[in-house]
């Protein structure tokens, strides 16, 4: 659980640096009506949180599976 919020924020912020770099914006006020950018956050954000919390969670599992035996 913990892995979803950290890697959801992380994603928020990649995408939100991304879009600041694409546009050449110089704060995150400009970027208030940038349509792009909640595209950006719908496409990349979810999808992304939910593929690393998976491959997060495979790995545990797998750490932990090798110690029980």
């Amino acid at each position: 659980m913990v892995s979803a919020i950290v890697f959801w924020n992380a994603l928020a912020e990649a995408v939100v640096f991304y879009e600041m770099w694409a546009t050449g914006a110089s704060t995150r006020a400009e970027l208030a009506d940038d349509m792009g950018l909640g595209i950006l956050l719908l496409v990349v954000v979810p999808p992304g949180t939910i593929i690393l919390s998976s491959i997060m969670a495979w790995g545990i599992w797998r750490h932990l599976k090798k110690r029980q035996l």
